[in-house]
C-alpha cells in the first residue's frame, strides 16, 4: 500500500513509499547509500540514514524482500 503522507517527512522526498517506514536493515553502515556515522551525545556513535532513500523507491522492492528471506533463514 502507498502512504501519500508520512509522519516522518521531510526526511524523505515526493513520490516516496513509506512500506518501509523503519528500515529493516538498520543500521546497515552501507556509506555508499547516503548514511554516516556522527559522534551523538557523550561521545556514542550514531549512524545517520536520513539522507538514504534505497528503502523508499518501489523499484527495489523486491531486491529488499530478497535480502529480508535471506537473512530470516540465516537465523532460523
Amino acid at each position: 500500500m502507498i502512504k501519500q503522507n508520512c509522519d516522518y517527512y521531510p526526511c524523505h522526498f515526493i513520490g516516496q513509499d513509506c512500506t518501509f517506514c523503519y528500515c529493516p536493515f538498520y543500521p546497515c553502515n552501507d556509506t555508499k547509500r547516503g548514511g554516516k556515522v556522527y559522534n551523538g551525545q557523550n561521545g556514542v556513535s550514531v549512524w545517520d540514514c536520513s539522507e538514504c532513500k534505497y528503502i523508499h523507491r518501489i523499484k527495489n522492492f523486491p531486491e529488499i524482500i530478497e535480502e529480508i528471506i535471506k537473512r530470516k533463514n540465516e537465523v532460523v
